[in-house]
Protein backbone atom coordinates (compact mmCIF):
# COMPACT_ATOMS: atom_id res chain seq x y z
CA UNK A 1 0.00 0.00 0.00
CA UNK A 2 3.12 2.60 0.52
CA UNK A 3 3.79 2.51 -3.40
CA UNK A 4 0.70 4.99 -3.89
CA UNK A 5 1.03 8.65 -5.15
CA UNK A 6 -1.88 10.31 -4.07
CA UNK A 7 -2.83 14.01 -5.97
CA UNK A 8 -5.02 16.45 -5.09
CA UNK A 9 -7.18 18.99 -7.45
CA UNK A 10 -10.49 20.08 -6.52
CA UNK A 11 -11.19 22.39 -9.01
CA UNK A 12 -13.20 23.24 -12.67
CA UNK A 13 -12.97 21.18 -15.50
CA UNK A 14 -10.55 23.19 -16.95
CA UNK A 15 -7.48 22.95 -13.65
CA UNK A 16 -7.86 19.11 -13.59
CA UNK A 17 -7.35 18.99 -16.98
CA UNK A 18 -4.25 20.77 -16.66
CA UNK A 19 -3.09 18.49 -14.02
CA UNK A 20 -2.95 15.73 -16.52
CA UNK A 21 0.67 16.38 -17.34
CA UNK A 22 1.97 16.14 -13.63
CA UNK A 23 0.18 12.81 -13.46
CA UNK A 24 2.56 11.92 -16.65
CA UNK A 25 5.15 13.10 -14.93
CA UNK A 26 5.03 11.10 -11.51
CA UNK A 27 4.90 7.79 -13.82
CA UNK A 28 7.96 8.81 -15.34
CA UNK A 29 9.85 9.11 -12.37
CA UNK A 30 8.31 6.49 -10.40
CA UNK A 31 7.41 3.77 -13.20
CA UNK A 32 4.74 1.39 -12.88
CA UNK A 33 4.80 -0.14 -9.73
CA UNK A 34 3.42 3.10 -8.43
CA UNK A 35 -0.33 3.40 -8.27
CA UNK A 36 -1.29 7.25 -8.93
CA UNK A 37 -4.34 7.93 -7.17
CA UNK A 38 -6.55 10.93 -8.04
CA UNK A 39 -8.54 13.32 -5.56
CA UNK A 40 -11.51 15.46 -8.00
CA UNK A 41 -14.99 16.81 -8.57
CA UNK A 42 -14.33 16.19 -12.29
CA UNK A 43 -13.45 13.03 -12.79
CA UNK A 44 -14.71 13.26 -16.08
CA UNK A 45 -11.40 14.93 -16.80
CA UNK A 46 -9.44 11.40 -16.41
CA UNK A 47 -11.42 9.14 -18.59
CA UNK A 48 -9.30 7.28 -20.43
CA UNK A 49 -6.23 9.00 -19.04
CA UNK A 50 -3.54 5.94 -19.21
CA UNK A 51 -1.64 7.38 -15.94
CA UNK A 52 -4.36 7.38 -13.42
CA UNK A 53 -5.22 4.10 -11.69
CA UNK A 54 -7.73 5.74 -9.46
CA UNK A 55 -10.28 8.18 -8.89
CA UNK A 56 -11.82 9.52 -5.37
CA UNK A 57 -13.83 12.41 -4.63
CA UNK A 58 -12.03 14.98 -2.37
CA UNK A 59 -10.92 13.23 0.62
CA UNK A 60 -12.42 10.13 -0.26
CA UNK A 61 -9.30 8.52 -1.27
CA UNK A 62 -7.73 5.62 1.29
CA UNK A 63 -4.46 5.56 2.88
CA UNK A 64 -1.79 5.33 3.29
CA UNK A 65 0.70 7.17 0.48
CA UNK A 66 3.89 7.56 -0.26
CA UNK A 67 3.87 10.68 -1.53
CA UNK A 68 0.75 13.17 -0.97
CA UNK A 69 0.30 16.25 -3.59
CA UNK A 70 -2.47 18.44 -3.37
CA UNK A 71 -2.10 21.07 -6.09
CA UNK A 72 -5.49 23.32 -4.88
CA UNK A 73 -4.39 26.85 -5.13
CA UNK A 74 -1.21 25.99 -6.52
CA UNK A 75 -2.06 28.01 -10.01
CA UNK A 76 -3.70 30.88 -7.76
CA UNK A 77 -0.44 31.32 -5.34
CA UNK A 78 1.53 31.56 -8.52
CA UNK A 79 -0.34 33.83 -10.84
CA UNK A 80 2.13 35.15 -13.59
CA UNK A 81 3.42 31.31 -14.11
CA UNK A 82 1.91 29.15 -16.40
CA UNK A 83 -0.86 26.89 -15.26
CA UNK A 84 1.02 23.74 -15.96
CA UNK A 85 3.98 25.25 -14.65
CA UNK A 86 2.50 26.64 -11.38
CA UNK A 87 1.44 22.57 -11.02
CA UNK A 88 4.62 21.23 -11.69
CA UNK A 89 6.57 23.41 -9.16
CA UNK A 90 4.25 22.38 -6.63
CA UNK A 91 5.13 18.93 -7.18
CA UNK A 92 8.59 18.64 -8.16
CA UNK A 93 9.29 22.00 -7.44
CA UNK A 94 10.54 23.40 -10.75
CA UNK A 95 8.96 23.11 -14.37
CA UNK A 96 11.70 21.48 -16.07
CA UNK A 97 9.36 18.65 -17.91
CA UNK A 98 9.03 17.89 -21.75
CA UNK A 99 5.72 16.76 -21.93
CA UNK A 100 3.24 19.52 -20.39
CA UNK A 101 0.22 18.83 -22.95
CA UNK A 102 -3.02 17.96 -21.95
CA UNK A 103 -3.75 14.59 -22.22
CA UNK A 104 -7.40 13.37 -23.13
CA UNK A 105 -7.90 10.44 -25.33
CA UNK A 106 -9.11 11.10 -29.07
CA UNK A 107 -11.23 8.37 -30.36
CA UNK A 108 -12.71 9.28 -33.67
CA UNK A 109 -15.23 9.21 -35.28
CA UNK A 110 -16.48 12.28 -34.24
CA UNK A 111 -20.24 12.36 -33.91
CA UNK A 112 -21.73 15.24 -35.93
CA UNK A 113 -24.25 17.12 -34.79
CA UNK A 114 -27.10 19.32 -36.78
CA UNK A 115 -24.52 20.95 -39.72
CA UNK A 116 -22.61 19.93 -42.24
CA UNK A 117 -19.43 18.36 -41.43
CA UNK A 118 -17.66 20.78 -43.80
CA UNK A 119 -16.28 23.72 -43.39
CA UNK A 120 -17.24 23.54 -39.30
CA UNK A 121 -15.66 26.30 -37.13
CA UNK A 122 -16.50 25.07 -33.01
CA UNK A 123 -17.03 27.45 -30.88
CA UNK A 124 -17.56 27.54 -26.73
CA UNK A 125 -18.95 30.73 -25.82
CA UNK A 126 -18.30 30.18 -22.06
CA UNK A 127 -20.52 31.78 -18.97
CA UNK A 128 -18.14 32.45 -16.49
CA UNK A 129 -17.33 35.60 -13.87
CA UNK A 130 -18.47 38.80 -16.05
CA UNK A 131 -14.71 39.82 -17.09
CA UNK A 132 -14.58 36.44 -19.04
CA UNK A 133 -17.57 36.16 -19.96
CA UNK A 134 -18.12 37.57 -24.04
CA UNK A 135 -21.79 39.47 -24.55
CA UNK A 136 -24.56 37.13 -25.93
CA UNK A 137 -24.30 39.86 -28.61
CA UNK A 138 -20.82 39.64 -29.58
CA UNK A 139 -21.21 35.75 -30.37
CA UNK A 140 -24.35 36.38 -32.96
CA UNK A 141 -22.42 39.08 -34.46
CA UNK A 142 -19.48 36.51 -35.11
CA UNK A 143 -21.65 33.49 -36.27
CA UNK A 144 -22.99 36.20 -38.42
CA UNK A 145 -19.73 37.25 -39.96
CA UNK A 146 -18.57 33.48 -40.13
CA UNK A 147 -21.68 32.64 -42.14
CA UNK A 148 -21.04 35.37 -44.82
CA UNK A 149 -17.77 33.53 -45.14
CA UNK A 150 -19.66 30.52 -45.96
CA UNK A 151 -18.32 28.71 -42.61
CA UNK A 152 -20.54 26.74 -40.81
CA UNK A 153 -20.69 26.94 -36.42
CA UNK A 154 -21.30 24.43 -34.11
CA UNK A 155 -21.81 25.40 -30.30
CA UNK A 156 -20.28 23.05 -27.74
CA UNK A 157 -20.11 23.37 -23.78
CA UNK A 158 -21.71 22.77 -20.91
CA UNK A 159 -26.27 23.56 -20.26
CA UNK A 160 -25.43 27.08 -18.90
CA UNK A 161 -23.68 28.27 -21.75
CA UNK A 162 -24.33 30.59 -24.73
CA UNK A 163 -25.65 28.56 -27.99
CA UNK A 164 -27.11 29.37 -31.09
CA UNK A 165 -29.69 27.10 -33.66
CA UNK A 166 -30.63 25.03 -35.22
CA UNK A 167 -30.71 27.39 -37.93
CA UNK A 168 -28.53 26.73 -41.71
CA UNK A 169 -25.23 26.34 -41.10
CA UNK A 170 -25.46 27.03 -37.38
CA UNK A 171 -25.94 24.23 -34.66
CA UNK A 172 -25.68 23.18 -30.98
CA UNK A 173 -24.35 20.96 -29.02
CA UNK A 174 -24.11 22.13 -26.14
CA UNK A 175 -25.31 20.13 -23.04
CA UNK A 176 -25.57 17.26 -25.30
CA UNK A 177 -21.91 15.57 -25.26
CA UNK A 178 -19.86 13.83 -23.52
CA UNK A 179 -16.28 15.44 -22.93
CA UNK A 180 -14.88 12.40 -25.18
CA UNK A 181 -17.29 13.35 -27.82
CA UNK A 182 -17.11 17.36 -27.55
CA UNK A 183 -13.32 16.69 -27.73
CA UNK A 184 -13.83 14.81 -31.16
CA UNK A 185 -16.04 17.36 -32.60
CA UNK A 186 -13.05 20.15 -31.74
CA UNK A 187 -10.67 17.47 -33.02
CA UNK A 188 -12.55 17.23 -36.68
CA UNK A 189 -13.26 21.23 -36.49
CA UNK A 190 -11.33 23.89 -38.73
CA UNK A 191 -10.72 25.75 -35.40
CA UNK A 192 -12.11 26.39 -31.99
CA UNK A 193 -13.05 29.93 -31.26
CA UNK A 194 -13.24 30.41 -27.47
CA UNK A 195 -13.13 32.10 -23.93
CA UNK A 196 -10.65 31.76 -21.00
CA UNK A 197 -12.62 28.47 -20.54
CA UNK A 198 -12.69 24.20 -19.74
CA UNK A 199 -12.38 23.99 -23.71
CA UNK A 200 -9.55 25.81 -24.05
CA UNK A 201 -7.42 23.22 -22.47
CA UNK A 202 -9.58 20.38 -23.71
CA UNK A 203 -8.05 21.49 -26.95
CA UNK A 204 -4.47 21.10 -26.28
CA UNK A 205 -5.03 17.24 -26.57
CA UNK A 206 -6.38 17.76 -29.98
CA UNK A 207 -4.38 19.48 -33.16
CA UNK A 208 -6.93 21.96 -34.25
CA UNK A 209 -5.66 25.45 -34.44
CA UNK A 210 -7.34 27.45 -31.25
CA UNK A 211 -8.21 31.32 -31.27
CA UNK A 212 -8.85 31.63 -27.28
CA UNK A 213 -10.31 35.41 -26.48
CA UNK A 214 -8.24 37.04 -22.74
CA UNK A 215 -9.79 39.51 -20.39
CA UNK A 216 -8.67 39.23 -16.84
CA UNK A 217 -6.31 36.71 -17.43
CA UNK A 218 -3.29 37.15 -19.93
CA UNK A 219 -2.93 34.71 -22.71
CA UNK A 220 0.97 33.73 -21.55
CA UNK A 221 -0.73 32.15 -18.69
CA UNK A 222 -3.13 30.15 -20.12
CA UNK A 223 -2.37 28.89 -23.65
CA UNK A 224 -1.75 25.21 -24.20
CA UNK A 225 1.37 23.60 -24.23
CA UNK A 226 1.78 21.51 -27.84
CA UNK A 227 4.34 19.62 -29.45
CA UNK A 228 6.47 20.88 -26.54
CA UNK A 229 5.75 24.48 -27.76
CA UNK A 230 3.43 26.77 -25.70
CA UNK A 231 1.13 27.64 -28.08
CA UNK A 232 1.48 25.74 -31.19
CA UNK A 233 -1.06 26.64 -33.66
CA UNK A 234 -2.43 29.13 -31.14
CA UNK A 235 -3.39 32.65 -32.08
CA UNK A 236 -4.70 34.45 -28.70
CA UNK A 237 -6.31 37.41 -28.73
CA UNK A 238 -6.55 39.74 -25.82
CA UNK A 239 -8.48 42.66 -24.59
CA UNK A 240 -7.82 45.84 -25.52
CA UNK A 241 -8.01 47.94 -21.81
CA UNK A 242 -4.98 48.78 -20.11
CA UNK A 243 -5.84 46.24 -17.43
CA UNK A 244 -5.96 43.24 -19.12
CA UNK A 245 -5.01 40.35 -17.23
CA UNK A 246 -5.86 41.95 -14.01
CA UNK A 247 -6.02 38.57 -12.04
CA UNK A 248 -2.42 38.59 -11.72
CA UNK A 249 -2.86 41.61 -8.89
CA UNK A 250 -5.41 39.91 -7.26
CA UNK A 251 -4.17 37.98 -4.01
CA UNK A 252 -4.95 34.28 -4.02
CA UNK A 253 -7.66 32.83 -3.78
CA UNK A 254 -9.02 35.02 -6.44
CA UNK A 255 -12.09 32.32 -7.82
CA UNK A 256 -14.81 34.72 -8.45
CA UNK A 257 -12.72 37.55 -9.57
CA UNK A 258 -15.09 41.19 -9.85
CA UNK A 259 -14.03 44.20 -11.70
CA UNK A 260 -12.32 46.91 -9.79
CA UNK A 261 -13.69 49.67 -11.89
CA UNK A 262 -17.44 47.86 -11.89
CA UNK A 263 -17.72 48.02 -15.85
CA UNK A 264 -16.02 45.12 -17.23
CA UNK A 265 -15.03 47.14 -20.27
CA UNK A 266 -12.65 44.30 -20.97
CA UNK A 267 -15.19 41.52 -23.22
CA UNK A 268 -16.43 44.70 -24.98
CA UNK A 269 -12.80 45.53 -26.15
CA UNK A 270 -12.95 42.50 -28.29
CA UNK A 271 -14.55 43.00 -31.58
CA UNK A 272 -15.80 39.99 -33.64
CA UNK A 273 -14.07 41.44 -36.95
CA UNK A 274 -10.72 41.38 -35.55
CA UNK A 275 -11.94 37.54 -34.07
CA UNK A 276 -13.01 36.10 -37.38
CA UNK A 277 -10.82 37.62 -39.71
CA UNK A 278 -8.02 35.55 -37.16
CA UNK A 279 -10.24 32.53 -37.03
CA UNK A 280 -10.18 32.47 -40.76
CA UNK A 281 -6.39 32.60 -41.17
CA UNK A 282 -5.93 30.10 -38.57
CA UNK A 283 -8.70 27.50 -40.16
CA UNK A 284 -6.67 28.18 -43.38
CA UNK A 285 -4.02 26.17 -41.87
CA UNK A 286 -6.39 23.35 -42.15
CA UNK A 287 -8.47 24.40 -44.92
CA UNK A 288 -6.82 25.67 -48.12
CA UNK A 289 -8.54 28.34 -49.48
Amino acid sequence: MQNRILVRRSGALGDVLSVTPVLRRFRDKYGPSFKIVVETHCPQALEGNPFVNEVYAPGQAPGPFAISVNLDLAYEKRPTHHVVDAYMIEAFGNSSYDHKRVIFPIKPPAPRYLVEPDRVITIHAARSWPSRTMPDQFWRDTVALLREREFNVLFLGGPNDFAMGPEPGVGSAVGKTSLTETVNLISNSLCLLCSDSALLHLAGATDTPIVPLFTSVRAQYRIPYRHKVKGWKVTPIEADVPCQGCLETVPAPATNLSCRYTTNACVRSILPERVVETAVEMAAQRWPS
